[in-house]
């Protein structure tokens, strides 16, 4: 099977790996909400972005949405039914889809500050921005003028900060170490400054 997406900011991505299993009534949690349905589990590769897109046969037949993977194994990957998806839509006057609500988005708690040159002042600032008490974004002020100038994000919060993000003229500059080897692969431009490059190329620097 096949799938589509924009994991961690990338333009269209396609991967993909064969079917495991399918799996009847299986149930997760995520925001604070409870969910079930058949799930098909497979090996190709999801990551962040790729959530919401299809999962997709040889025959280009949409099979599931792609919802999920798991840190604790390699090619372990879920999409929903799209026989479930079909079957809410139809039965939809019958969710109070309008009630349900998530926990709340928990707020940025700073866990760390260093002094990485020893001049006795704080340049580096780690913060958990997922609630779950550990660090996924650091600000860092290199040039030691007390303004960050560099952010850095650790997406899969394995603690290795891989995607480094500076601003540049009249835009954010994306640089990411997905293979996490210590060199830079790809360079992303972000034109609008929202946060999502606009374009992303291989980096040789």
């Amino acid at each position: 099977v096949h799938a589509i997406g924009h994991p961690l900011g990338q333009p269209w991505v396609y991967t993909r790996g064969p079917i495991g299993q399918i799996l009847q009534d299986y149930s997760w949690k995520t925001g604070g909400i409870q969910h079930q349905a058949t799930m098909i589990q497979t090996q190709t590769p999801i990551n962040p972005g790729n959530s919401g897109g299809p999962l997709i046969t040889d025959q280009g037949k949409v099979i599931g949405v792609n919802t999920l993977t798991t840190k604790k194994a390699q090619g372990v990957n879920f999409a929903v039914s799209v026989d479930d998806i079909k079957e809410l839509y139809q039965n939809r006057s019958s969710y109070p889809c309008d009630k349900v609500r998530a926990d709340p988005k928990p707020k940025p708690t700073i866990i760390e500050k260093n002094d990485t040159n020893g001049d006795g002042k704080v340049d580096e600032v780690i913060t958990d921005l997922n609630g779950n008490g550990k660090g996924d974004f650091m600000l860092r002020d290199t040039d030691h003028d007390g303004e960050p100038d560099r952010m850095f994000f650790d997406t899969d919060e394995d603690g290795y900060f891989e995607t480094r993000i500076f601003e540049k003229k009249d835009m954010y500059i994306f640089l990411g170490d997905f293979d996490k080897d210590g060199k830079y692969e790809k360079i992303g431009y972000d034109y609008d400054k929202d946060f999502k490059p606009d374009k992303v190329e291989d980096y040789y620097g």
